[in-house]
Formats: C-alpha cells, sequence, structure tokens
C-alpha cells in the first residue's frame, strides 16, 4: 500500500505580525488569578476553622459513649457478681472482686490503645463505686467531663480532678 503525500493536509497559522501572535499567545495561556486563588483559600480556611473543632468534638463524644459504655457493663457485672455471691468483695470461695472483674471491662475501648480505665473505688459487702477514669498521657485526659461514676444504687456522676462535677455537667456528660 502507497501513501500518497497529499493525502494529508496540514495548517498552520502563522501570525503576520506582532499584534496577532499577542492576541494568540493570550487566548492559549489558561490559568488562575491571585484573586480567585486567595477566595480559594480564604473559603478552605473558614471551612477547616468549622470542620476541624466539629469533628474533634464528635471523636470526644464518641469515646465518652464508648467509656460510659464499659462502665455500665462493669456495674452489671458486679450486679450479677452479687447475686451469685451476696457481696459485692469477695465470690463464695474468697477471691476478690478486682481478680474476678473481667479483662475486656477493664479498659475503654476495650481493643487498642485505652483512653479509660476502670478504677473500683468503694467496695465492701454492700456496695460499690466505679470510676472510668481517664488515661492521663492519652487525649481524654483533658476532657471536660472528666472521669465517669456509678455506685451499686446506679447513681451516675462525673469526676473532675478531685471533686465531683455539677449536675449540669452530670447531665450533658451522660447524654
Amino acid at each position: 500500500m502507497q501513501v500518497n503525500p497529499h493525502d494529508f493536509t496540514c495548517i498552520f497559522l502563522i501570525p503576520t505580525n506582532m499584534s496577532e501572535f499577542t492576541h494568540l499567545r493570550a487566548q492559549s495561556i489558561r490559568g488562575f488569578t491571585l484573586i480567585e486563588i486567595m477566595v480559594v483559600v480564604a473559603i478552605v480556611g473558614v471551612l477547616a476553622a468549622v470542620a476541624i473543632p466539629s469533628y474533634t468534638s464528635y471523636i470526644a463524644r464518641a469515646n465518652r459513649a464508648d467509656a460510659r459504655t464499659q462502665l455500665m457493663q462493669a456495674a452489671l457485672f458486679m450486679q450479677k457478681f452479687y447475686a451469685a455471691n451476696d457481696s459485692y468483695k469477695t465470690d463464695r470461695s474468697g477471691s476478690k472482686i478486682e481478680d474476678t472483674i473481667p479483662t475486656s471491662l477493664k479498659n475503654s475501648p476495650a481493643e487498642g490503645t485505652a483512653l479509660y480505665t476502670l478504677s473500683l473505688q468503694t467496695v465492701n459487702d454492700a456496695d460499690f463505686e466505679f470510676h472510668m477514669v481517664p488515661v492521663a498521657s492519652q487525649k481524654m485526659n483533658n476532657d471536660k467531663c472528666g472521669a465517669f461514676t456509678i455506685n451499686s444504687n446506679g447513681v451516675k456522676g462525673v469526676w473532675i480532678g478531685n471533686s465531683a462535677g455539677n449536675s449540669a455537667l452530670k447531665e450533658g456528660c451522660w447524654k
């Protein structure tokens, strides 16, 4: 098969003067102006200023919810333990409750890096009080809710530092 060189047509636009060349060049260059880029940067900045705190707040609420769930499960374990042994402190063979609490209830989250640890503050034959305390070196350490508490009567609370949180804080944190 032979190719005829006259079958191909190529058109080149060659400007005849400088003004045509400048006009063609201006049409072919596309881009963003500095103002357009600054507007986009400003919009992204505003969105980030709103989104990052919102996301951080969401993560903190999720971590608190997991800690409350673990604490409620630990309280349920204690009620079952009491029903079987007539005591919160020891089982019928004399083993202390601290030795029988399942490992899966001692940290929140149950798997992975612990953000909260379960602490048995008070225990005797008739009463107990659990605290779910933020781990000092983790991100929930400075959380506004502090440690979550529950006792054998089902009374829920929060501890900030060394004192009980007020009722408004308790209500907000236990939601």
